[in-house]
């Protein structure tokens, strides 16, 4: 909350699925702040953030149709997919930029 000066963090996140490359595009960029394993509680299996070794976290800003939202890019150290990163935001993505699944989101990455 300090770093992105938000009053509330949106407790879901919402997935993407992204081209290849994207991930490895984003491990050369500078993270804005990075989670550490054993700072992590996981709702359901409390083994995942050791697994995926943390969270690097970029600044960013999603976009569809015109409407925009500043969010967070999270990706983990050692992720399971290399074409999904995870969107947080201080409210809920899918309602603020009318989201359906299957959506095309404009993701530009600050850094």
């Amino acid at each position: 909350m300090e770093v992105t000066r938000w009053r509330d963090v949106f407790k879901g996140t919402l997935n993407l699925d992204v081209d290849d490359g994207v991930v490895a595009g984003l491990k050369n960029m500078k993270e804005l702040f990075r989670e550490r394993p054993e700072d992590i509680r996981h709702p359901t299996n409390p083994t995942i953030p050791e697994r995926r070794g943390g969270y690097y976290y970029y600044e960013a800003t999603a976009s569809v149709r015109g409407k925009t939202q500043e969010v967070l890019v999270r990706r983990a150290r050692n992720p399971h997919d290399e074409r999904c990163v995870e969107l947080v935001a201080p409210g809920k993505l899918m309602d603020h930029l009318g989201l359906r699944d299957g959506s095309q989101v404009e993701v530009t990455v600050r850094g």
